[in-house]
């Protein structure tokens, strides 16, 4: 008898197993699909799922799948993610281990300026920026916590842009003292909370913004304000004691407003020398006395009808009438016409200079001083809006941000001035300030800007920003003609007349090849015309003087960029009238005759032709009204 064994093979293969999703390092959120391919010479029957030593899951079937909820784990932290699979004879195989890091998915970041609102007793509106530093849409909505405090509006949404939000005070009815609310910031991102504080005074209180002032030869008048920083009605005199300082005007009464005071000398037949005077203020909130001290000298090394001007360090930007005629110290400045001038001198790092002067006709003046360092109160100004390396497809865009006072021991205090300087690509404009807050519509070009605000302190501190850079991401147009001028309450015209005719103005904003952004009919500008694609031919290029309001006189000038060339500066040139209806010669200023598509420049242009030149003249007597 033979007896026959077989024996059965035993089961020594390990399986394999990877994990194809997701990717080794990569960067999870929200729920993930995590994809497993495990293979056996068998049957795979159970895998298991690690995460950092932890199980996560059994699986006993196909698919490997399993549906990760990453939400349950705190974000930034980097977790490691590995497999197990078991075949029928216990056999086990093991897979790489992934680094993976948990982030949580883009959303809204509310960014709030200032941090802190304060009041004083002085101030009774204040402004509070809402930006969005995230992405997405931020829905937000803000509280009081006072009944003191109004809030306008309550509530927004912000994408990009900055909404500015105004926080009043009420002080009527409230009883004497030192008052602290809060704004409360909510959203479903995050909440914040502003701190606000006031001071309701007792009675009128008399605050000067000047306790000297000194007369550099050639400058006649210096302005100072009078402000009551108490409660009701401040009823103010100024008298001199001097024949030759005079005021004007020399009394008046504020319960909010500022008052702006001008200190003007008449040297006339004075010798040379150093003149000391004394300015007397009497008011029922106090008293103030402001010294005053003016040089006379009768010699100047200008020609006639000219202003010589030296710096000491020199190098310094020349703003006369506020525009930046793009030269530094030393210098001479000659054809002026015969008014009251402004003259501003500025270099980095040292206090903004300014002098006015009475200019006549054929007469010469000199300007030779020793620029000063910044001291305290120091202006702190900061941008806001845009941030640095931004970058805009439409070239106007929205510059927003505050200005304080920091003194000599750190404390910061409220900006009261109504004006700074904002600088775009070296070139300088006038902006509103309200409450220590600006927001300012401009006009950038193609490619990279620089832009840059500084302002000065009621004791002639200059505060100077960081350098924004931007970049405007829209192409180069052919034209890029940008006005702009310095008088607050004054209402400048661009117009601009191509080679097919057609009057591009605030009546008629669009051409067939280029157009007018906007209308400013109130102080400073900018206004400015473009063109993507210019046609072939002569453009004209004029300014009117709509309305000069309240202002004396407006000083105007033109940007102008062709083809992506440099910036090209027409002017600054003196309006002194007003005309609505076109017909008055002095209220135009003929800027300049343009061929965006000319050949090289050796080769003459040809005329306007006559067609054109009626045109012209019919559209400029024929101004539409403005509502």
């Amino acid at each position: 008898m033979i007896l026959m064994f077989q024996c059965e093979e035993s089961d020594s293969t390990s399986p394999t197993i990877s994990i194809i999703s997701p990717l080794d390092s990569s960067l999870v959120l929200d729920t993930v699909s995590v994809v497993i391919l495990a293979e056996d010479n068998v049957a795979v029957v159970r895998v298991e799922i690690f995460l950092d030593e932890s199980l996560l899951d059994v699986l006993d079937s196909l698919p490997w799948t399993f549906e990760w909820i990453t939400t349950e784990y705190a974000d930034d932290q980097e977790h490691q993610l590995y497999g197990i699979a078991y075949d029928e004879a216990g056999n086990v195989g093991v897979s790489d281990t992934l680094s993976l890091t948990i982030i949580s998915p883009p959303q809204p970041i509310a960014s709030l300026t200032p941090s802190a609102l304060v009041f004083g007793s002085l101030s009774n509106e204040l402004s509070l920026v809402v930006m969005n530093d995230g992405s997405d849409t931020l829905d937000w909505s803000l509280s009081k916590t006072s009944s003191w405090i109004e809030i306008n509006p309550i509530s927004g949404s912000t994408v990009s842009e900055a909404d500015t939000v105004i926080i009043s005070v009420i002080r009527d009815e409230l009883e004497i003292g030192d008052y602290a609310g809060e704004v409360e910031f909510d959203s479903e991102f995050g909440s914040q909370t502003i701190p606000v504080t006031m001071t309701v005074s007792a009675t009128p209180v008399l605050w000067v913004s000047e306790q000297n002032l000194e007369f550099p030869p050639n400058v006649t008048e210096i302005p100072f304000n009078i402000m009551n920083t108490g409660n009701g009605n401040l009823q103010w005199f100024i008298s001199s004691d001097e024949n030759w300082l005079h005021l004007e005007p020399n009394d008046g009464e504020t319960e909010t407003e500022t008052d702006v005071v001008l200190a003007l000398v008449n040297r006339g037949n004075l010798v040379e020398g150093t003149y000391q005077g004394q300015l007397h203020l009497n008011s029922n909130g106090g008293e103030a006395e402001i010294s005053v001290t003016m040089q006379v000298e009768h010699t100047s090394s200008g020609e006639p009808n000219s202003v010589d001007l030296i710096s000491d360090p020199s190098g310094a930007s020349i703003y006369i009438d506020g525009t930046n005629v793009n030269m530094v110290t030393p210098a001479t400045i000659t054809s002026l016409t015969a008014r009251t001038h402004q003259i501003r001198l500025f270099l980095p790092g040292y206090n903004e200079y300014i002098a006015h002067i009475v200019h006549q006709t054929d007469q010469s003046h000199l300007i030779d001083v020793v620029l000063e360092e910044p001291g305290f109160p120091l202006p702190i100004v900061s941008i806001s809006n845009p941030g640095e390396g931004a970058q805009f497809a439409d070239n106007i865009i929205t510059i927003s941000g505050s200005i304080t006072l920091q003194d000599s021991s750190g404390e910061m205090l409220p900006y009261i001035g109504e004006h700074a300087i904002l600088s775009i690509n070296n070139y300088d404009q006038d902006i509103s300030v309200a409450d220590g807050s600006f927001l300012q519509a401009v006009s950038i070009t193609s490619g990279e800007n620089t832009l840059q605000v500084r302002a000065n302190s009621p004791e002639g501190n200059t505060g100077l920003s960081e350098l924004i850079t931007c970049v405007g991401t829209f192409p180069a147009p052919d034209i890029e003609v940008t006005l702009a001028w310095n008088t607050p309450t004054s209402d400048l015209d661009l117009h601009l007349w191509t080679p097919l005719g057609e009057h591009c103005f605030y009546g008629n904003m669009n051409t067939s090849e280029g157009f007018l952004d906007i209308d400013d009919v109130e102080g400073y500008g900018p206004e400015t015309f473009t063109a993507e694609s210019a046609i072939l031919g002569a453009y004209v290029l004029m300014v009117n003087s709509w309305t000069l309001d309240r202002d004396e006189f407006a000083d105007a000038n033109i940007q102008m960029r062709l083809n992506g060339s440099p910036i090209t500066v027409f002017g600054p040139h003196s309006f002194l009238i007003s005309d609505q209806n076109g017909n008055n010669p002095e209220a135009w200023w003929e800027v300049v005759t343009f061929y965006p598509n000319a050949e090289p420049s050796g080769i003459q242009q040809p005329p306007l032709s006559e067609q054109l030149k009626r045109k012209i003249l019919s559209d400029m007597q024929k101004l539409p009204a403005k509502n």
